[in-house]
């Protein structure tokens, strides 16, 4: 009776449920689902095993099984893996499974004796949002020289994306001082600006070079306010990128009629949920099977997935009171009292948004649980653990 190899592709990983499984070539981007049978959950335990390597013996009787035989006709077309019959020579073929080895795991990092968490933590940080806004100069300068101190330990060599949030006209006050700190760092730094607050811009600071503005815009107000914004930023329109926050299909419509209108570059639509509006989130915004069956990621990516969240790794707030958060949705680490190092260690001990991923129920229970996006302040505000229509 012929015998033969069949193995997976190292770039290929398989995941299932009681009810699938599910195949996915990192590589080619394929993904390929199955229904359960125990013929089929007997290969994937085999192929599972780290002492298998990828590789598994077939015989002529299993190939001639029908579902057998489908499941591996399709891994085959779709470059997931081989099989090959075994001759007298033949040396069994041996490939190294997807397997995820994070040098900053945390559990890891805390069963490691002979390092410290926080030896290497500031090399984490990219992203630091700081709102701006205060009214009192004396407390301003002492702000400002705060978070100085507190963002001196970044080296100088790191890049860091510096996100400055201006949320009242007071806000402009002292403006110029934080960014020329901020400038020190290797860093982009971006001004964030509510639409309403444009008007003379250029009249409250002096708008660096190098400096980036983002013009929020919330799609429920009305259509006047955001032509006000676009004729008070005509002359500074190459540093302008917008951001227009809708909660409807109809504000989506209107703000991709205005972009057309106004030829406008740079723009960006992000959904936000105000309370009432679930039912278009449910309609536009959840994911269905089709999305997560085609999501697009190499390995890394799916690597990052099991791991970290991607949305809020390496990210802190600071708010204009001094607290620092890591997400705005749960309590502050500290505040610019705290060293940097302090801040960021106390989150990869015990903080719940660098490292929080999909390893909650339902999800936990999907097969396409690490094809997901990892989650978001979506979930948190909807007050649900999965935004999909997926039944597990």
């Amino acid at each position: 009776m012929k015998k033969y190899w069949f193995n997976l592709n190292p770039d290929t990983f398989v995941w299932k449920n009681r009810s699938n499984i599910l195949l996915y070539n990192s590589a080619t981007k394929i993904s390929i689902e199955f229904n359960y049978s125990p013929e089929l959950h007997s290969i994937i335990e085999k192929l599972s095993s780290l002492s298998n390597l990828y590789c598994i013996q077939i015989d002529q009787t299993e190939l001639s099984v029908s579902n057998v035989k489908e499941f591996i006709d399709r891994i085959i077309k779709s470059n997931s893996g081989t099989l090959s019959e075994i001759t007298n020579n033949q040396q069994r073929p041996i490939q190294f499974p997807p397997l995820l080895n994070l040098q900053c795991d945390r559990d890891k990092l805390k069963q490691d004796t002979s390092r410290s968490i926080g030896e290497k933590v500031i090399t984490y940080l990219n992203h630091v949002d700081i709102y701006f806004n205060h009214q009192n100069n004396i407390n301003l300068k002492k702000h400002i020289e705060n978070l100085s101190k507190f963002l001196k330990p970044i080296p100088p060599n790191q890049h860091i994306c510096f996100n400055i949030i201006l949320n009242s006209a007071s806000s402009f006050n002292g403006i110029n001082t934080l960014i020329n700190n901020l400038k020190d760092h290797n860093s982009s730094i971006i001004l964030q600006i509510d639409s309403s607050l444009l008007k003379n811009i250029s009249d409250k600071f002096n708008i660096p070079d190098d400096l980036r503005i983002k013009i929020i815009h919330n799609a429920s107000r009305n259509e006047e306010v955001m032509y006000k914004a676009l004729k008070n930023t005509k002359h500074i329109e190459s540093k302008i990128s917008w951001q227009f926050n809708i909660h409807s299909e109809s504000e989506y419509y209107n703000c991709v009629s205005f972009i057309e209108k106004e030829q406008l570059d740079n723009t960006e639509i992000v959904p936000e949920y105000n309370g009432v509006n679930l039912a278009f989130f449910e309609e536009n915004i959840f994911l269905n099977k089709e999305d997560l069956a085609n999501p697009n990621l190499d390995k890394r990516e799916v690597f990052a997935h099991q791991a970290m969240n991607t949305n809020n790794f390496g990210k802190i707030i600071i708010q204009s009171d001094g607290n620092i958060y890591s997400n705005k949705h749960i309590p502050p680490l500290g505040n610019l009292q705290n060293s940097l190092k302090e801040i960021l260690t106390k989150e990869m001990y015990a903080g719940t948004s660098w490292f929080k991923i999909r390893d909650m129920e339902p999800c936990n229970n999907c097969i396409y649980q690490w094809l997901c996006p990892s989650p978001s302040d979506y979930e948190i505000e909807i007050g649900k653990p999965n935004l999909c229509h997926v039944r597990v």
